[in-house]
């Protein structure tokens, strides 16, 4: 609720929030001071407006000053420097279990391994411990861990929580040396693993059995909140204290709250984090986890993911052991190991910035953060128990050599007197960022401005009020009313773009629009996101700007990464955006919508990024399932595809068929095509022409590996596909064939083979082919010139067994080491007779030349050797293999049907 005081005149208001912050509300007899050097912004506004009668428009030169400075201001980032030691480490581990700053600035306590509390003055000088105790003496020190403990709001007392199943409550008294005494104590049925106290609240707890519960040190009685299934690792409450989570050990978040002060916000399970959240803070904009995992995630109010800081791949980074949100709620600091790691809310952006971690060599894991109540101070405790001490501040200024001004936030400044050493914090109870400090009135009053309010102070009595100023719509209306034309636009666009950075869109777009300014009002409203409106103004008042506002709100939406909403206003841009988020489901399916081209564009972009990633199966299946067209633009992608696919290891058995049938399908598809397009014919189709026969034999070769009746059959493609070694990776090409050859008896060929397979891995190791012989291959029409391989295909283990067999076998006189020939006195793998130069046709089965007694099918330089055609016929239809079944399938829509047998798919 806002109470409007009228100081000065009926057009002139000061709205003072009802509810004042810290220390009451400033009288107006004390602010007035401050208050009229504040409305002199008004006035310098109103002054111009009285001006403008004479032709004269004056603004003094501060506030042109002081809206420069706010408009070129940078956001500053939270920067931690080491102070000071307070507890030097050990040489071996000695944990700091738990930290706490008193609410009132003036001590610090630590719990050592020892279960000893140290308390330290605000400077660091130690003034005080005392020695914590167990359940029962009988069980001893030894007995219990301090796994956490907190002040009281007053300041006066302490709470400690223990594994061995209790809280005590310890008063400590206001000044040093006062008697330390249990005041309360509080026994529970599980050990105490964390606890908070937050103002105007009873002590709340989180046990091992999953419970959440209070302690109330009025009626020393305990009560439980909610309970869960999964021990608490870890308690946060939100800047207020009226709101806490709980992070358990399954990954769950629950959040709690005694007042969700208009909120709305949900109570109850929040999210499940990946891991147990140990590292939990509850910022003022948003929910930051992190844990083992090494990655910090900042979760909105109703627990979807916002951002996420991924280190996994730093080797350095170990996990984040626990976390601490600063009194503002503007910065949250995570430790692990040998690092403290800081995060900064940036409110103009909406987003969390990282600052360059503070990095401190030998620190080991920090165990314990504890965060000044006043924002200037943090404390570290580590897992060999040192304390560190840092300064925080975001930056530091003098103001006329007087006070020291230290941002701790951006909404929170802590004002010293550099003579006296007294201070005040001064914070904007909306979280507003305070953009200027003024100190005046004889160095009494503090005035702050942020975007919306003004900060009031007086140094004398400590008391603080922040109100929010409502004038500049009231001068702009004055102007409006009183003014000429002329003159009123001139103060209405000095005041507009004011009330924009205010946020005061609808205000500032009234007052353009009544001096007819509507280019300037459909761009507030574009600023504001008020889209409809800015539509209705163009669409009624000025039409010729609906395309301006249709392509502002393109841009917004693209800016935004709203594809969706995009989808509707310019589908081009919605699936770009897809695209570059890598959703290509959402891609696609929306491609699919438009028409085949567009389709196409984002296939080819999708199968690109597939194959960058070396998954080029998956980019095979883009094409299976939407088409092969013949686009010259593609032909690269085709040509990766197919290199990839055989480049792949161990796919020559049954198991791969499937990979190889839809390669071969594809790469006939896309034949079929090029032969009814302008490509007929090219050398980029005969290329094609020649990866669609290999694809064919990878396919056959697979289909019929592991079938008896055809046991030759896989080593008879193995050995055909020699011949095309400037596309097949030529060591891969002579492994396969010679392992295949060996597998069915033929020696000699299997001995050539892999003696030229182990010739070709030197060449590898030498980086060139230079010296390779070529000489078993003279008068074949296998390849001489072929690529040094970019990686070899087998392991050393492998290529070190061949070398053996090989060495084995050279040894064997009885094997004559030359390739078999046939009735040509050729190769009888040979397409090419040595004596004559005739070229025989490919069998379609096995890709050995068809000589006599062939099978001849419709599409012209399709053959088959008769023998290995009806043996394949007759071995289909008793094994009845589905495999067998689709080479027969392929080979009749290939070669334009089948030659009448009798054969039948079913």
């Amino acid at each position: 609720m806002l109470v409007c005081c009228g100081f000065f005149s009926p057009h002139i208001a000061l709205c003072v929030p009802s509810k004042q912050l810290n220390f009451g509300f400033i009288c107006p007899q004390n602010i007035l001071p401050v208050v009229l050097w504040n409305i002199q912004v008004l006035f310098c506004k109103l002054q111009t407006c009285s001006n403008v009668f004479s032709g004269q428009q004056w603004l003094p030169p501060f506030y042109e000053q002081l809206m420069q400075k706010s408009r070129s201001q940078r956001l500053p980032k939270m920067q931690l420097r080491h102070l000071k030691t307070l507890l030097t480490p050990q040489d071996s581990a000695a944990k700091v279990t738990c930290m706490a700053w008193a609410p009132n600035n003036t001590k610090f306590a630590v719990c050592t391994v020892d279960r000893v509390v140290l308390i330290y003055d605000e400077q660091g000088e130690r003034r005080d411990k005392f020695s914590t105790k167990p359940l029962d003496s009988k069980y001893g020190k030894q007995s219990y861990v301090v796994n956490d403990m907190a002040f009281s709001p007053d300041s006066t007392k302490i709470a400690i929580g223990q594994s061995d199943n209790i809280i005590f409550v310890y008063r400590i008294g206001e000044d040093w040396g006062d008697k330390k005494a249990i005041c309360n104590k509080f026994v529970q049925t599980s050990a105490v693993t964390c606890l908070l106290w937050p103002a105007d609240q009873s002590i709340v707890y989180g046990l091992v059995d999953g419970k959440v519960r209070l302690a109330n040190t009025q009626t020393s009685k305990s009560s439980t909140i909610y309970g869960t299934e999964s021990c608490v690792v870890s308690l946060a409450s939100n800047v207020s204290g009226k709101g806490i989570l709980s992070g358990h050990a399954d990954g769950t978040v629950v959040r709690y709250f005694f007042n969700d002060e208009g909120s709305g916000d949900s109570q109850g399970k929040l999210l499940v984090h990946p891991c147990p959240p140990y590292a939990l803070a509850w910022a003022a904009n948003s929910i930051m986890v992190g844990g083992c995992d090494k990655r910090v995630v900042a979760y909105g109010r109703e627990g979807h993911v916002l951002q996420t800081f991924e280190y996994s791949r730093d080797r350095t980074e170990k996990e984040f052991t626990v976390a601490v949100t600063s009194p503002s709620g503007q910065s949250v600091v995570f430790g692990s190991f040998d690092r403290l790691r800081v995060f900064n809310w940036a409110p103009r952006r909406g987003v969390w910035d990282e600052a360059k971690p503070k990095e401190i060599l030998n620190l080991y894991t920090i165990t314990s953060l504890a965060w000044k109540k006043d924002g200037s101070r943090l404390c570290a405790g580590t897992l060999c128990g040192g304390v560190e001490l840092f300064d925080c501040c975001l930056r530091r200024t003098i103001y006329k050599n007087k006070f020291e001004m230290t941002y701790v936030g951006l909404s929170q400044v802590i004002v010293r007197n550099l003579s006296s050493g007294t201070r005040v914090v001064l914070k904007s109870h909306y979280g507003y960022e305070i953009e200027e400090v003024k100190i005046m009135g004889k160095d009494r009053f503090l005035v702050a401005h942020t975007s919306d309010t003004l900060l009031l102070g007086d140094l004398l009595t400590n008391k603080l009020s922040e109100v929010c100023v409502c004038v500049c719509f009231q001068a702009a209306e004055l102007s409006i009313k009183f003014l000429s034309a002329d003159r009123a636009e001139e103060v209405v666009q000095l005041v507009g773009p004011r009330l924009t950075k205010l946020m005061k869109y609808n205000a500032a777009a009234e007052l353009y629009l009544n001096m007819n300014l509507i280019k300037e009002a459909i761009d507030v409203f574009i600023d504001g996101e008020e889209w409809n409106k800015a539509k209705r103004v163009a669409k009624e008042l000025e039409p010729r700007y609906e395309d301006y506002v249709d392509q502002k709100y393109k841009e917004h939406l693209k800016n935004q990464g709203k594809a969706d909403s995009l989808v509707g206003v310019d589908v081009m841009a919605a699936l770009d955006m897809y695209a570059e988020r890598g959703q290509w489901e959402k891609c696609l399916e929306t491609a699919s919508k438009q028409n085949f081209k567009i389709l196409q564009k984002y296939v080819a972009l999708y199968a690109t990024h597939l194959i960058k990633e070396e998954d080029a199966p998956k980019a095979l299946q883009l094409y299976v399932q939407h088409g092969a067209p013949p686009n010259p633009q593609n032909f690269n992608i085709y040509k990766r595809l197919f290199l990839d696919l055989i480049n792949l290891p161990e796919t020559d058995g049954p198991e791969s068929y499937r990979m190889w049938a839809d390669l071969r399908n594809f790469l006939l598809q896309l034949c079929e095509n090029m032969s009814r397009s302008a490509e007929a014919n090219s050398p980029a189709h005969e290329d094609f022409e020649q990866m669609l026969l290999i694809a064919h034999y990878y396919a056959t070769r697979s289909a019929t590996r592991g079938v008896a009746q055809l046991v030759s059959l896989p080593a008879r493609l193995s050995v055909s596909l020699l011949r095309h070694t400037e596309l097949v990776p030529a060591d891969k090409a002579f492994y396969e064939a010679g392992l295949a050859c060996r597998a069915v008896g033929w020696e000699n060929m299997a001995f050539i083979f892999l003696n030229h397979f182990l010739d070709l891995c030197d060449a590898f190791d030498e980086g060139t082919l230079d010296a390779l012989d070529h000489t078993d291959f003279l008068d074949t029409d296998i390849p001489f010139e072929v690529s040094v391989p970019t990686k070899l295909c087998v392991t050393e283990a492998q290529r070190e067994e061949i070398r053996d067999w090989v060495l084995m076998v050279s040894m064997d006189n009885r094997l004559e080491q030359v390739l078999p020939r046939d009735e040509r006195n050729s190769y009888e793998a040979s397409l090419l007779a040595a004596n004559t130069g005739l070229r025989s046709l490919p069998c379609v089965l096995t890709g050995y030349p068809v000589l006599r007694d062939k099978i001849e099918f419709s599409s012209v330089g399709k053959a088959a050797n008769k023998t290995d055609w009806n043996n394949f016929l007759v071995t289909t239809k008793t094994t009845h293999s589905s495999e067998c079944q689709d080479v027969l399938k392929f080979i009749s829509q290939w070669c334009g049907g089948l030659p009448a047998s009798g054969f039948s798919f079913q």
